[in-house]
């Protein structure tokens, strides 16, 4: 068994052995931005210049499959005209910027994703996976509140916890700042910075409440009792 090696833009670039021994690579190779191999005698077998798209290069002829159109690599045209009017700049050419652009499906350019969106991407789905566990401790917090006593060891871990969790969240939210992820439009959400920095002292209140209810429930009883027995 052996593993393949991906640059950033989806190109199989090497190969080595799927063994804790192995200390290199058993084969290295290039590709141009159009596909060709730089050096034809290293060129992979199947999965090679966009292999992590399952392009393969051992079609007939040294073409690529590219979708519903097979592709020459050594001219960056497709042999046949674009099914979508307008999908590149002519009916039979690659890309003009095959660096940021490719077109795997025949019919059209599409943009390859920035490293920007993909860590913009990646600290979105950590966030809201963080949101969801704040908003979790919070629920057990309301939901267990008149159970548990404010001084106990068992209310205080939780709330060490929801305020770690509220901690790792504003971290995320912060690198989501700093990163810019928010300038092109992107969001986390308008309340996800609320949930980062509410205090679990609004919990405390309504268990405070709720004892003052306790409290009012007996007053009451104590009161009709009475009544009853003078009456």
């Amino acid at each position: 068994m052996t593993l393949d090696w991906a640059n950033m833009h989806g190109d199989v670039i090497a190969i080595c052995a799927d063994d804790p021994a192995t200390t290199g690579t058993t084969n290295y190779s290039e590709s141009t931005e159009f596909g060709a191999p730089r050096d034809a005698a290293s060129a992979p077998d199947t999965y090679g210049w966009l292999g992590t798209k399952r392009r393969s290069t051992n079609d007939i002829g040294g073409l690529t499959l590219m979708g519903i159109r097979l592709y020459n690599p050594a001219t960056g045209r497709f042999l046949s005209v674009d099914p979508i009017p307008g999908g590149n700049d002519n009916a039979y050419l690659y890309v003009t910027n095959p660096v940021d652009y490719y077109d795997v499906s025949g019919k059209a350019a599409a943009r390859r994703p920035s490293k920007k969106f993909l860590k913009c991407r990646d600290l979105a789905q950590k966030i809201g996976k963080q949101r969801d566990r704040v908003a979790r401790r919070a629920r057990q917090l309301r939901e267990n509140v008149n159970d548990w006593e404010m001084d106990s060891l068992e209310y205080r871990g939780h709330v060490e916890a929801f305020e770690n969790d509220q901690r790792g969240l504003r971290n995320l939210l912060q690198q989501w700042d700093s990163c810019g992820c928010g300038s092109g439009g992107g969001s986390v959400g308008s309340n996800t910075w609320t949930v980062a920095t509410a205090s679990y002292l609004t919990v405390a209140a309504i268990k405070t409440l709720g004892a003052i209810a306790v409290m009012g429930m007996i007053i009451v009883g104590i009161f009709t009792w009475v009544a009853a027995s003078l009456a």
